[in-house]
């Protein structure tokens, strides 16, 4: 018996009960007024209510209350004829990649019954023969193959060495649905990213990086080195409390196949650190997994703070997420760190080799009393964090000018040890020995930089040879000057107008030399009489040729060629 089944019966049985109640009573006015009572308490019609209690008089059993089942039920009431077309409606209308509804599917099709004849169908039919054709095979009628393949493959394979912890990481971006705004002016700036580093073993998260820029080498290299160094100064800035003991270098790293992780800041760093970079298989989402998990629990949660965008507009509704948008970049840094470490760390996983453990009990089991593997101990920490966190900094190449200034992000910065360098450098602007590496933190790209000068050496660290510039943000640096504009736009119009006039006038002039030149060079051939002669008189037009090509004769011709015929005999 199905739960609906179930719960009708158990009506039944209490309408039982009651009707039994109203056939005990021998006055007619107080079971009249029972009966009444019993209707509107069953939502039903006075009517109905009489019905239910002669049915139990008669059968005296709640089975006598039980809906009954028509003897026509799955019955096709529709000619075969008409089956058809509605078959071939659906494989022309529903069954492609540009699809129609249901009722316009109806409108169309109850045109074509009408002309043949026949009574027009439900709704409830067309979606009743649709229902026939399986959720795989509409998939792929709709050309949506990737979609079929993921929902209904067998997923084969999992994911290769996670049984201890820094065995296998994951990394992957995911827009943030959260309206943010600038820390001067407070005002929306736009939408920002999330890069999120998982321990496939624990489900602790390594590290991560929220930018407003969408996601790049920069977004990898600095969620990768707060997944590599240790959290407790990074925990005193946030002003967070609690325990984040995460950090080291994964044995393998898991990415997408996004083509920056191709680039030169990456792979030196991989070579330095000795970590491995692989790529998930094409068309296989399931080892992508872990990460998409945390994302799916941290969207939830991103939900309820203001200025959230939601998942749809659907959701969203007439939440102006703009207008509620409060916090800035650091401050829901600040919020995001806190949720980790007291909440998601703590919270309850069910997941495979969790045992209902939360990611923080897994991770100490791992490190101290061994789970699947013996204890793998603490990791190391890395022997210099700041070049480690240099290294994993985005790069741009810029020239070194010959007084020894850096300039980048239109500044300038300078250092003794760089106009040291300069010095020693080829004194041309243009010469290639010039270019270098600068390494930049997009968190604060006003207050310094750093130059690097090559594996063999240390990272020259460039402060702002303006001291009293205050830090800034790459994506606040970026916005400030998208509102400062170009006041100077306002000539553009002008200016082109005068280009117009300076290439006009310069043709003019360039027509007026020409001819004044070809004047002056005549004048001085006549000077010296080197003019040119005039040419032989033109020869007359010859007279048109005879059929045959030969030229036809004069009257004096033909005179002359008688005279030399001899006389006749």
């Amino acid at each position: 018996m199905s739960p609906r089944e179930r719960f009708e019966h158990e009506q039944d049985v209490e309408t039982f009960h009651k009707c039994k109640e109203i056939l005990k009573e021998t006055d007619r006015r107080v079971r009249r007024l029972r009966t009444l009572a019993l209707a509107e308490e069953l939502g039903v019609s006075e009517a109905t209510a009489y019905r239910r209690v002669e049915a139990v008089r008669r059968y005296d059993s709640a089975n006598g209350l039980a809906r009954a089942v028509r003897n026509d039920t799955g019955d096709q009431r529709h000619p075969e004829e008409a089956m058809q077309m509605l078959r071939d409606a659906l494989a022309k209308h529903r069954f492609i990649p540009l699809r129609k509804t249901v009722p316009q599917i109806k409108t169309l099709l109850d045109g074509q019954l009408k002309a043949k004849g026949f009574s027009p169908m439900s709704k409830k039919m067309i979606y009743r023969e649709i229902a026939k054709t399986s959720r795989r095979d509409q998939l792929k009628s709709e050309g949506r193959l990737e979609q079929a393949r993921n929902e209904y493959r067998q997923k084969i394979g999992s994911l290769p060495c996670t049984d201890y912890p820094l065995s296998t990481a994951q990394v992957d971006h995911s827009p943030v649905q959260l309206c943010v705004v600038d820390s001067e002016e407070r005002l929306p700036i736009g939408d920002a990213w999330l890069t999120l580093v998982v321990d496939c073993f624990s489900r602790m998260i390594l590290g991560f990086f929220i930018s407003l820029n969408a996601p790049s080498t920069l977004n990898y290299g600095l969620a990768l080195a707060h997944a590599f160094l240790p959290k407790d100064k990074y925990m005193q800035r946030m002003n967070v409390k609690g325990r984040w003991p995460c950090w080291g270098i994964p044995d393998l790293i898991l990415v997408d196949n996004a083509a920056e992780l191709n680039g030169h800041m990456i792979q030196r760093a991989r070579r330095r650190y000795k970590f491995k970079i692989r790529r998930r298989p094409l068309g296989q989402p399931q080892f992508g997994g872990h990460v998409e998990s945390v994302f799916s629990t941290f969207m939830d949660w991103i939900k309820t703070l203001d200025g959230t965008k939601f998942s749809n507009p659907k959701e969203r509704a007439e939440y102006d997420s703009e207008g509620r948008a409060v916090l800035t970049v650091d401050e829901f840094e600040a919020l995001f760190t806190d949720f980790i470490v007291n909440e998601y760390h703590l919270r309850e996983h069910s997941g495979g080799g969790m045992n209902r453990r939360c990611p923080l009990q897994r991770w100490d089991a791992g490190i101290h009393d061994g789970d699947v593997m013996p204890a793998r101990g603490l990791p190391e920490v890395p022997s210099d964090p700041e070049e480690l966190r240099i290294s994993l900094m985005p790069v741009l190449e810029q020239r070194v000018v010959k007084q020894g200034f850096a300039c980048a992000f239109s500044q300038k910065f300078f250092s003794h040890e760089l106009a040291s360098l300069s010095d020693k450098l080829d004194a041309r602007p243009t010469a290639a020995g010039r270019k270098f590496d600068l390494r930049y933190d997009p968190r604060d790209v006003l207050s310094k930089v750093w130059l690097d000068r090559g594996p063999d050496h240390k990272f020259m660290t460039l402060p702002n040879a303006d001291r009293t510039q205050p830090p800034c943000s790459l994506w606040e640096h970026k916005a400030h000057r998208k509102r400062l504009g170009r006041p100077a736009a306002v000539y553009d119009d002008q200016r082109s107008q005068r280009a117009q006039r300076a290439e006009e006038q310069m043709a003019s002039a360039a027509e007026k030399t020409k001819r004044a030149r070809g004047l002056r060079k005549e004048k001085e051939k006549r000077a010296r009489g080197e003019m040119h002669r005039a040419g032989p008189a033109p020869k007359p037009p010859a007279s048109p040729r005879a059929p045959g090509g030969l030229q036809p004769r004069t009257a004096e011709q033909k005179a002359a060629l008688l005279s030399r015929l001899p006389a006749a005999i």
